[in-house]
């Protein structure tokens, strides 16, 4: 538990133009926006107005001279399908469905989207299942359409410095744009130096000994933080080529990653084994890096009217180190021990897809995919002083899309899924999985939205150092070490209702049923020394979700939601 703690930010944004920019005309599937002077009047006339596939939404003018980024903008339009977090500059729907971020049709990334400048957006548009092909068959996105220029480019500064709390973070934007072609680069970094966290925490593990032999440790811990040191950085360019015609192309490359030379913990602490019980105290000292960079590229290429294929591949690494020194206090025995891991891992991947558009919107497409996380894990200290684990998991997917009447779209997604598990010192695990979702969306009026999506797949969360693992069956909280994750079965039935009383009034509800079957779970922690395996089985876990919401706008910076 984390006591909330007194802080001042302060924000500092800047912005320097380097070239004028001469903006030219823009097309997109709805409607022609080259050679249109967009009147304010127009603007303030009509925020909303129903789409193909979705809603679009148009920001008023002093919304934008008001707003420093996008994810402000997108707060201060109260749009009621989306959830806006500003702190942290994300959007999700208000059923926390993830969304994909497009700007003019093209896939950007959330660091683009908010360092775009407000005054250039148009509009928003938030599409559920688009049929149309440059979507690449995403659920939800968030296609902001906004100006293109021919020439020029800017930088932005930002920067939030917390006075009392002693933290920073700051960043740096810039784009520069000629032609068909722009760049991109982003550079950022911040600390964290704080004391006085205070954690309070009761957990059971059940494990089994090095014979086979079941036992239970009961552990109560209150400890406070008395120190900490954080750093963090990133950085990377980006350049993106367009041909609105029929192609464009990207390439993407950063890094990003962090230091921690200090953390330290001291506390009591209670155990309770086997029906007897100890006190004693811990103290933990730690220190942590870890370094991440990536390589990513795409291409699209719209061979005609009727045929479009995509292309994309990535790769990603990161070297993590963790040095973890603890000391416990019991009764009249002391324990040292050292966590001294260090985990090397390479995350490659590619999709293939190619699309046909019949007539009457109706499409018919296939996903070719292949991903694969491997990892090499050293410990110091330990029975285990080394683990290999990879996955490899290579999927065929088709999905059809056609429309219903003229305010409907039916979609049906079909996958197929081999994933291959390897681990040192476990078998093998081959798996034969598929997958299905459908969604329905339209309208029944111009004011009135509905949306039905289900889901059933598997799920496997990557394997990752440190990963926290909640169940039903047991109070169990905190693997350590690389999971051998089995893959767990998932569903899913969402509901969406959206009534557009008027620019003003707006009413949505949600309903969300989910929930996994037979998730199975086998990590390691260290006890004496040793690193135990283990499984956990959480069961079946279900979730039933409701929102139901009101808003009304009674002026451009003044909203109340119900």
């Amino acid at each position: 538990m984390n006591l909330p703690q007194t802080a001042i930010s302060v924000f500092i944004m800047a912005t320097a133009i380097i070239a004028p920019m001469e903006s030219h005309g823009q097309t997109d599937d709805t409607d022609a926006i080259a050679g249109k002077e967009f009147k304010e009047v127009v603007v303030e006339a009509q925020m909303s107005m129903p789409i193909e596939d979705g809603q679009a939404y148009i920001p008023k003018a002093r919304l934008k001279k008001a707003s420093m980024n996008t994810f402000q903008l997108l707060a201060a339009m109260h749009i009621p399908t989306l959830k806006v977090n500003v702190m942290n500059s994300s959007v999700s729907t208000n059923t926390d469905q993830k969304i994909e971020y497009f700007l003019n049709g093209m896939e950007a990334s959330q660091t683009e989207i908010a360092n775009l400048r407000p005054k250039d957006i148009l509009r928003i548009e938030l599409l559920h299942n688009p049929v149309n092909p440059i979507y690449h068959g995403k659920e939800y996105v968030l296609n902001i359409v906004a100006k293109e220029y021919e020439y020029g480019g800017y930088t932005t500064l930002s920067g939030t410095q917390k006075v009392i709390v002693n933290e920073g973070e700051y960043s740096l934007y810039s784009k520069f744009v000629k032609g068909r072609s722009t760049w991109q680069f982003t550079g950022g970094g911040g600390y964290d130096n704080t004391a006085g966290n205070i954690s309070d925490s009761h957990t059971v593990y059940r494990m089994k000994d090095a014979d086979g032999n079941d036992w239970i440790l009961d552990r109560h811990r209150y400890s406070k933080m008395t120190g900490r040191r954080y750093g963090s950085y990133n950085g990377g360019v980006q350049w993106r080529y367009s041909n609105s015609n029929n192609f464009n192309a990207q390439i993407t490359a950063g890094v990003n990653g962090n230091r921690q030379p200090r953390l330290d913990w001291e506390g009591i602490q209670s155990d309770l084994t086997k029906g007897v019980g100890s006190n004693g105290t811990l103290s933990i000292d730690a220190s942590s890096s870890n370094v991440r960079p990536s390589l990513g590229f795409n291409m699209n290429y719209m061979a005609s009217e009727k045929l479009y294929f995509s292309l994309a591949g990535n790769a990603s690494g990161s070297i993590f180190d963790k040095n973890d020194l603890r000391a416990e206090l019991s009764e009249n025995s002391e324990t040292h021990y050292d966590n001294i891991v260090r985990e090397k891992s390479v995350h490659p991947g590619g999709t293939f897809s190619a699309y046909y558009v019949f007539p009457n919107h109706t499409q018919l497409s296939v996903h070719l995919g292949d991903e694969a996380s491997i990892f090499n894990t050293r410990y110091r200290g330990t029975a285990n002083t080394r683990q290999h684990f990879s996955t490899n998991t290579t999927s065929v997917r088709a999905m059809y899309a056609f429309k219903l009447l003229k305010e409907w779209s039916l979609s049906l997604d079909m996958a197929y899924i081999h994933s291959l598990t390897t681990q040192s010192g476990a078998a093998d695990i081959n798996e034969n999985m598929w997958n299905g979702k459908f969604s329905l969306s339209g309208s029944v009026a111009q004011k009135h939205s509905f949306s039905l999506t289900g889901t059933y797949q598997p799920m496997s969360p990557g394997p990752n150092m440190y990963t926290s693992v909640l169940t039903q069956s047991s109070s169990f909280n905190g693997t350590i070490g690389n999971p051998d994750i089995k893959w767990q079965k998932y569903y899913m039935l969402n509901f969406n209702y959206f009534w557009f009383a008027s620019n003003r009034l707006t009413m949505a509800f949600c309903a969300k049923y989910s929930g996994m079957i037979d998730a199975t779970v086998n990590g390691y922690i260290p006890y004496n020394d040793v690193m135990y395996r283990f499984p956990v089985t959480s069961g079946n876990n279900d979730e039933l979700y409701m929102y139901l919401t009101g808003n009304y706008n009674f002026t451009s910076s003044l909203s109340a939601s119900i």
